[in-house]
């Protein structure tokens, strides 16, 4: 029985449940391998093989990772292989990195050792060229730029 004095329990008010999808991370396993797009709003991360565009807020290809495609992420940290164009923010490769194709970046830091044929292209909006890409067909003169440079040629 409850006297007066007493005040029944109140029970907690819920709170609305965070979306575990948000944030759970994605990530292709070693010996899988994705064709197709991937998009995500969160972090992905590639130890296995991927064939075609990614995109998210972070990236990791770890060393035994691989895209062969686009990618476009605020942040990139690469110790695999991409082949094909990467935009970003704030882009990585490390000493086991592989990297063919053009980078459009804000920052890049490229470690002694990391493999990088292309071009770096300096932005302060790396994302938003990448939206305007998505929102109309992308031009002739963009897609990878690969052209090594023979010892003792001028660029």
């Amino acid at each position: 029985m409850i006297s007066k004095s007493e005040q029944p329990a109140t029970l907690p008010v819920a709170t609305p449940a965070k979306s575990e999808r948000a944030e759970t991370p994605c990530v292709i396993g070693v010996g899988v391998t994705v064709v197709g797009q991937i998009r995500s709003s969160g972090f992905v991360q590639i130890e296995g093989h991927v064939e075609g565009e990614v995109c998210a807020s972070t990236l990791v290809v770890n060393g035994v990772g691989s895209i062969k495609g686009d990618v476009v992420a605020d942040s990139v940290l690469v110790r695999g292989k991409i082949i094909g164009n990467l935009r970003g923010r704030d882009i990585q490769l490390r000493a086991t990195a592989h990297v063919e194709g053009a980078i459009f970046h804000q920052l890049l830091g490229v470690e002694a050792g990391a493999t990088f044929e292309g071009k770096s292209c300096p932005s302060q909006d790396p994302m938003g060229q990448a939206r305007q890409v998505d929102a109309k067909a992308k031009p002739a003169n963009e897609g990878p730029v690969i052209s090594p440079v023979r010892v003792g040629q001028a660029a």
